[in-house]
Order: structure tokens, then C-alpha cells, then sequence
């Protein structure tokens, strides 16, 4: 039996996910290990080796279980398993932002130097410097000649971005979380829904109908293919807000409702479809009515809010949005 790192063998794996082609999965492994990471980066004796080899591993798994019946063959999956698994540079990246976003790492403070952080990862010094051009890029860090990289203070912190936000999941209660990204939804999706009535185009309109459809092909069932389409609907409307810089929210948006639909998933704090009112939203947009598509997209944040707040996560409507409600029409 081939043994695996964390001395787990090929049975005690099988056993555990005992669904899945794991004859597929070796020849995956063998096959595209090598070709997407090398040599360099060993699974079994440095701590980024096994980092990267948890995740490119559970890569395959998540594959292999979505496939079907059976799953597909390892020649058919090869390509997915190398373009899809996690780069070195990010794992280490991911390490240092947790160590900065929960405080190891103090804002002012410098990083360790880089030799000891070489030797601690055991990456090539091109991928440790790329790693840090990953967290200087979402301004978690900032590197001056001859001193050193620095963490930058948190006001600095691109908070939106889609790695820091996945990062900051992990990290932060979700007592803390889930109303702080349902918050930046009630303040920017009823806006960007009175903004696309007024300035989207006729190829974001057929997008925007094309994922109302994809909903409700599911038949009020929420499906990974709805799902989908849900995320789609709400990014769709972003962008066609006419003013590009909503799509930065993108991230932020998506991340919120994906954490909705999880949360809600469950039977005792489920929430409707709500396909209904994402028609009514869809409709609101075409017919150019802002101010309904306005009012309609508060009333679909409504029935997500009421189910976050009985599985205990206070999201209602804050005060302003309120206030403004009772001024617009129906």
C-alpha cells in the first residue's frame, strides 16, 4: 500500500471517501503532480510541500465527487487537476496574510527576514519574493531598499479583495462576518439595481434574463447549477450599473451570498428560492423603472436577512435603508 504524507496510506483515504475513483485519483496524482509543481516542492518534507499537497489533494477530490456516477477518467481530468490546484506562491502568501490579519504579524512591525522565512517554507527565494508582491498588491505589506517589508496599517488593507476575504473567512467569527458582508449588501445591490434600470444594455439584459432561466430550470430547487445562476443574477447587475467600478464588488457581493445560501441551506433556517423576486427585480430593470428595481431588490434582501436572523445573525435592514423604503413605490 503506497503510503501518503501525514502517514496516511491509500486505504485509510479510500475509506474515508469512499465514493470517489481513487484509482482515477492516483494516476492523477502521479501523472500531473509533477507537472504542476516539481520537484522543488517535496510533499513530504517541507511544510509547504504539505500544504500545497492537502490542497492540490483535496483539489482532486472535489473534482472527482462532482463528476458523476463513476467520475471521469484521469486522461479527462489531468489538465483540471494541474490548471486548478493551488500555486506555491499563494499557499505561502495565505500563511503570511493570516499571520498579518490576526495580529501575529503587528501593523509597523517588519516581516522576518527572508532566510528565515526560506527556511521555514522551503520555497525558491522567486517564489517567497512573489509571495510578498501578492500581499504588497492587496496592500497588506510594503518593502523599502536595504529595510525590509513592513505590514502596512489595516487602513490599507484591501479588505474587498476576493483572497483576503476567503482568508479573513477563516479567521474571523462568523458573529462578526456574515453582518458585516451582508451589511455592504444592503448598501450596494438596491443602488446598483436602480442604477442597471437606468444604463443597462441590451446584451446585459439578455444575461441578466439568461440567469433568471437558469434559476428556474432548479424547479424552486437550490442545485450547485442555481446556485450558480443566482451569483451570475447579482454580478450581472453590478457591472451593468453603468459605472464599472461596481463590479469591484463583485467579490464581496458574491462571497456574502454564497455564505447566505450556505447558511440558509440548512432546514430549520431555510429560506425560499425567492425566484419570484428575482423576477421581479429582472422585470423592474428592463422596464427601466429604477426606483422599483430599487424597492424590489430591499424586498429580496429582506427574506435572506429574516433567515439569517433565525439561525442568529442579525442582518436586517439598517435605519437609512428604511427610511428611504417608505419614500419609494411599489
Amino acid at each position: 500500500m503506497r503510503p501518503w504524507p501525514g502517514g496516511h496510506d491509500e486505504q485509510t483515504l479510500i475509506d474515508k471517501y469512499d465514493n470517489i475513483n481513487w484509482r482515477s485519483v492516483v494516476q492523477i496524482l502521479s501523472v500531473t503532480w509533477p507537472q504542476a509543481h516539481g520537484p522543488a516542492v517535496d510533499p513530504c518534507y517541507t511544510a509547504t510541500g504539505r500544504g500545497v499537497f492537502r490542497d492540490y489533494l483535496s483539489h482532486i477530490i472535489i473534482l472527482m465527487e462532482t463528476a458523476g456516477p463513476g467520475g471521469r477518467t484521469a486522461k479527462g481530468m489531468a489538465k483540471k487537476a494541474v490548471t486548478g490546484a493551488k500555486r506555491p506562491k499563494m499557499v505561502v502568501a495565505e500563511a503570511l496574510a493570516r499571520r498579518i490579519l490576526n495580529g501575529d504579524y503587528r501593523p509597523g512591525s517588519l516581516l522576518p527576514p527572508e532566510t528565515e522565512l526560506l527556511a521555514e517554507f522551503g520555497v525558491s527565494r522567486t517564489c517567497m519574493r512573489e509571495a510578498l508582491q501578492v500581499l504588497g498588491a492587496k496592500g497588506l505589506v510594503a518593502s523599502r531598499p536595504r529595510i525590509g517589508t513592513s505590514v502596512t496599517e489595516p487602513l490599507y488593507w484591501n479588505y474587498l479583495d476576493a483572497d483576503v476575504l476567503r482568508w479573513r473567512q477563516k479567521l474571523v467569527s462568523r458573529d462578526v462576518l456574515i453582518p458585516q458582508l451582508f451589511a455592504m449588501r444592503w448598501l450596494i445591490e438596491p443602488e446598483a439595481a436602480s442604477l442597471a434600470a437606468t444604463n443597462i444594455d441590451q446584451a446585459s439584459l439578455a444575461a441578466l434574463q439568461g440567469s433568471v432561466l437558469d434559476m428556474a430550470r432548479g424547479n424552486g430547487e437550490r442545485t450547485a447549477a442555481t446556485i450558480e445562476a443566482d451569483v451570475a443574477f447579482h454580478r450581472i447587475l453590478l457591472a451593468a450599473s453603468g459605472n464599472m467600478l461596481m463590479s469591484g464588488f463583485g467579490a464581496v457581493v458574491e462571497e456574502a451570498l454564497r455564505t447566505s445560501i450556505w447558511i440558509t441551506s440548512d432546514p430549520e433556517t431555510s429560506a425560499p428560492f425567492a425566484l419570484d423576486m428575482h423576477i421581479g427585480v429582472f422585470e423592474a430593470v428592463r422596464d427601466h423603472n429604477a426606483a422599483v428595481a430599487f424597492r424590489r431588490m430591499m424586498s429580496l434582501l429582506d427574506v435572506t436577512a429574516d433567515a439569517l436572523g433565525r439561525a442568529g445573525y442579525e442582518c436586517s435592514q439598517p435605519a437609512y435603508r428604511a427610511a428611504e423604503r417608505t419614500k419609494l413605490p411599489a
